[in-house]
């Protein structure tokens, strides 16, 4: 690209921002891309048409834009004085295959997708299938166009068609991009800043659609699932004239049944999701003719109270999202930033669209000649769950899922569920009666989820995860750090080490260390060597080690230096020094392991007689995994605290959930799981942001001066106790980031 090529150089709108950024995160080709096709019947002269096009595409700055980050602090749009053609034509006359032949070309044009640094981001293909019939397809960059600029763009073609074919003046010129761009610069982000901080503050976390949430939040998106309904003529009316009634639009209506959606699926009274405003200023002259991104994405928090008027509800809600209107300049990464949430992690899973622009185009006389017919159109998004809402000609509900993340018929129940609250907003004047009109949660009745990676063994994700983040932070404690790769290289020296013992698929390994790294290391370890960890802990006393090691039949056990000797007087007829571990030999393998081998071992207290010893298969702790990786949306910027002794199942999880996520596990000194002021300093000198805590010490916990600031901290899960609602109240006014979970030691059985 030479000097002589570049007309104009300025910055990226804030949505153009974040899609470059999404764009290049996923790496997929064909995310955040719109195609659109059509059937053209009679007399088109194709030469004319394409001249109209390529006439066009010249006339408006932003399809001649190409987009540029390498090397540079902020990204760049570049205007170029011209670009290539990207324009071909098809004869398709006479074939019996055309159909499948345009289907294909559909496909393949998606599959293509753009280069952002390359001009042009948009294509045209032209098919002709037979005398005066044709198909169109045009695709380009969702960096390029907004919704409302797509019937600009069409409309302008066709008067310029109609100039060149009967005569006449073309369009006039628009304005360009950049009139858009400065006029950004113009807005007041201190003033932004100020109102989101008061916005969001306290707790913030995307609100999940547990259990129907993304089965892998970082994967990248895949196939979509559509699912559209026109609501009926009655229904609509009901829902209009309620909106009237209380004096707000109907955009509003909207944003509070999606709010009782969420709320149903979540249980938090609390919730967010995405909104898209048309970012058009009407200050801006000659706005309506101009061609570009003006759309913005914002997020919009609701709370749905357990009962009250549902007129002032609304009314609460229109005023909320009036404010937010005031600020839609306001860059999606730059409130993240003000609010705290890191990059990688979204501040919602859900897009809210309402598209009430009009797809009118106009044809002029070109209407009494030609038949031009949509087909189809493809509008692509790394967003999880986009719901569409289009008010006219008939109110139609649309909801698009990326297959890969969720479950069978997610979107089908989901829109099921917005229909429904739709509905029961229309009819009933309290939200008690709204609520109880809702279906219920498909975590309490639905069909059962089938997680993807449900066949693969604790191992099997460990290693995974490892390959992908070898360099990330896996174990933090206060005498030192694995990084992934480091983590796993150790292990495996531990299960080389212990398969020359003998240890194999089927028997058990008694692991005996104090929390530490080497307490990790010998539980992976143990994992990789296709045997089954029993933990014992050495600060139990002899006579209950000895008799757990002969109860289980451990004849090898892993075992810290300072902690040997116990493992020896336990009757272990091996003991390999965690500490003393030499290379992994090579040529070592990891042994074969299903879903149905055992993963450990724990024991029951013995508050009741003898403790008994429970088996425990990978299939049922990968399955556990799964569950609370997708209901709690834990990602690899979290930091989990391991502060639960290893011989209590809520350790388990503590250890894996973190290791199969790509997220740091933060290991609390020994001892240091009974110290409220050692904890709430760890907390706050590691960003932990997840822990567990039984009620009696979260009681002692929130008590502590030192647990009063701890602003990373989002998500307290609490087992093992009843847990007061008044506790509950206490932890939520004391720190109100914290998002505390009641949770049994496994995901409640489904009704059956």
């Amino acid at each position: 690209m030479s000097a002589g090529d570049i007309e104009d150089i300025y910055e990226l709108s804030p949505l153009q921002q974040g899609i470059l950024f999404h764009s290049l995160y996923n790496g997929d080709a064909d995310v955040y891309l719109n195609q659109r096709s059509f059937h053209v019947d009679g007399p088109l002269d194709v030469d004319t048409l394409l001249r109209a096009w390529e006439q066009t595409a010249r006339a408006h700055t932003i399809l001649r834009t190409s987009f540029h980050w390498e090397g540079l602090d902020k990204p760049q749009q570049v205007v170029h004085r011209d670009v290539p053609s990207l324009i071909k034509r098809y004869d398709l006359s006479g074939l019996e295959d055309q159909e499948e032949r345009f289907d294909r070309l559909l496909a393949e044009d998606l599959a293509a997708g753009f280069d952002p640094a390359v001009a042009p981001l948009q294509r045209l293909h032209l098919i002709q299938f037979g005398d005066r019939r044709y198909g169109v397809i045009w695709t380009h960059h969702l960096l390029l166009l907004d919704g409302w600029s797509v019937p600009i763009f069409l409309s302008d073609v066709m008067r310029r068609y109609a100039s060149l074919i009967f005569g006449g003046p073309p369009p006039e010129p628009a304005p360009p991009y950049r009139d858009y761009i400065a006029w950004l610069r113009r807005q007041d982000l201190d003033a932004a800043k100020d109102f989101w901080t008061h916005t969001l503050s306290g707790r913030i976390e995307a609100t999940p659609l547990a259990p129907l949430l993304p089965a892998d939040p970082q994967r990248t998106a895949g196939p979509l699932d559509e699912r559209n309904v026109r609501l009926p003529a009655g229904e609509e009316k009901r829902l209009r004239a309620k909106a009237a009634s209380h004096r707000v639009t109907l955009n509003t209506v909207l944003h509070a049944a999606w709010a009782l959606v969420l709320q149903r699926y979540s249980g938090n009274a609390h919730v967010m999701f995405g909104v898209t405003s048309a970012g058009r200023p009407p200050e801006l002259p000659r706005v309506e003719r101009m061609m570009g991104l003006f759309t913005n994405t914002l997020p919009v928090r609701v709370t749905v109270p357990d009962d009250g008027d549902v007129g002032e509800w609304l009314r609460e809600v229109q005023a909320s999202y009036t404010a937010v209107r005031r600020y839609e300049y306001s860059p999606l990464a730059q409130i993240k930033q003000w609010v705290g949430v890191p990059g990688a992690r979204p501040l919602f899973h859900s897009l809210v669209v309402f598209d009430n622009y009009s797809l009118a185009v106009e044809f002029g006389a070109l209407g009494q000649r030609l038949s031009i017919r949509p087909v189809d159109t493809v509008e692509k998004t790394s967003q999880p769950l986009v719901l569409t809402v289009t008010p006219e000609p008939q109110l139609t509900l649309g909801v698009h899922v990326h297959r890969e993340r969720f479950a069978a018929g997610a979107a089908d129940e989901i829109l099921e569920c917005f229909q429904a609250a739709l509905a029961a907003v229309a009819r009933h004047d309290r939200i008690a009666e709204v609520a109880a009109a809702l279906p219920r949660a498909s975590g309490a009745t639905g069909p059962p989820v089938t997680y993807p990676d449900a066949d693969s063994t604790l191992p099997d994700l460990v290693e995974r995860q490892a390959a992908k983040t070898p360099g990330a932070l896996a174990v933090v404690t206060d005498d030192g750090s694995y990084r992934y790769g480091e983590l796993l290289d150790r292990a495996r020296q531990a299960a080389a080490a212990l398969g020359a013992l003998g240890a194999r698929p089927g028997h058990i390994v008694g692991v005996c260390a104090d929390r530490s790294l080497d307490m990790v290391t010998g539980l992976l370890g143990t994992l990789l060597a296709g045997a089954a960890y029993l933990p014992l802990d050495p600060s139990l006393p002899a006579a209950r080690l000895a008799l757990t090691v002969a109860d289980a039949g451990a004849g090898v056990v892993l075992a810290q230096r300072e902690a040997a000797g116990r493992a020896c007087a336990a009757g272990a007829r091996h003991v390999l020094t965690l500490n003393d571990l030499s290379a992994t030999p090579s040529g070592w393998t990891r042994p074969a392991v299903g879903g149905g081998d055992a993963a450990y071992v724990m024991y029951t207290s013995g508050s009741t007689g003898k403790p008994k010893g429970v088996v425990i298969t990978h299939r049922a702790i990968v399955n556990r995994l799964l569950w609370m990786r997708d209901a709690f949306a834990l990602t690899a910027d979290d930091a989990v605290m391991q502060k639960t002794p290893f011989g209590f199942d809520v350790s388990v999880w503590e250890f894996f959930w973190p290791l199969i996520t790509g997220a740091r596990m933060v290991v609390a000194a020994p001892g240091g799981h009974q110290d409220a002021e050692y904890l709430a300093e760890t907390i706050t000198r590691r960003g932990v942001t997840t822990a567990h805590f039984v009620p009696s010490m979260l009681r002692l916990f929130v008590d502590e001066p030192a647990a009063t600031h701890l602003p990373t901290l989002r998500r307290v899960i609490c087992s093992g106790e009843q847990l007061p609602h008044a506790l509950v109240q206490r932890a939520h006014a004391l720190l109100p980031r914290w998002s505390c979970t009641t949770c049994t030691a496994r995901p409640r059985p489904r009704s059956t």
